[in-house]
């Protein structure tokens, strides 16, 4: 009866822990919601073998969006140099509009003048694009915040609408770049194919 006993309450003992550790999971849940990865296209791409890449005689240029900037890579297929005309860029988040900085640009002078950035012949820059509307001073931190969702914060109609943006445009990258001294503006609709939801960040 002891042994019995015993073994009741050790099974009981268990039990509570896990259904504990189960409602703090839950609790958890319920603060933080879900996160999504999402799996990005551009309209029109030239390419197959990655959906965010854009190629042409001179250039041929590769995206990765991550929440509150735009990472690319871009490699000058001509005999002479290009360049991006940075002032001109832009973000186009549904109506809003944003000019942007990228690599290197203090968050402080973000409205500054920026100068082209030059790729050689033959060679290929990495560099990052960041909407300055979206970047912030918060109790004297500069932050970037994100210009499409990361999470739904538990809320279902937030989680409806996020899983309705797939195969939607969610932003345009108004892109100049200079080729023998003539200006052309490069238009990039960014549109999710694929979501991947998680219970944590998928930032890098």
């Amino acid at each position: 009866m002891q042994k019995a006993l015993c073994l009741f309450l050790l099974g009981s003992f268990f039990a509570t822990t896990f259904i504990s550790c189960m409602s703090s999971q839950q609790m958890m849940d319920r603060l933080n919601g879900h996160f999504y990865k999402y799996t990005f296209a551009i309209r029109e791409a030239t390419t197959r073998k990655k959906s965010t890449t854009y190629n042409n005689n001179a250039f041929t240029i590769t995206f990765d969006p991550e929440y509150s900037r735009v990472n690319f890579k871009i490699a000058n297929h001509t005999s002479s140099s290009i360049k991006i005309i940075w002032n001109e860029t832009y973000i186009k988040v549904q109506d809003d509009s944003s000019k942007v900085i990228h690599a290197n640009i203090p968050y402080s002078t973000k409205n500054n003048t920026l100068q082209p950035s030059e790729i050689e012949a033959g060679s290929s820059l990495q560099d990052i694009i960041i909407p300055v509307d979206y970047i912030k001073n918060e109790n004297g931190k500069w932050v970037e915040r994100n210009f499409y969702p990361e999470t739904d914060q538990s809320n279902s109609q937030n989680t409806d609408w996020i899983m309705g943006l797939l195969g939607v445009d969610v932003f345009k990258l108004y892109l100049p770049i200079q080729i023998n001294e003539q200006t052309q503006v490069y238009t990039f609709t960014f549109y999710p194919i694929e979501m991947e939801k998680g219970a944590k960040s998928f930032k890098h």
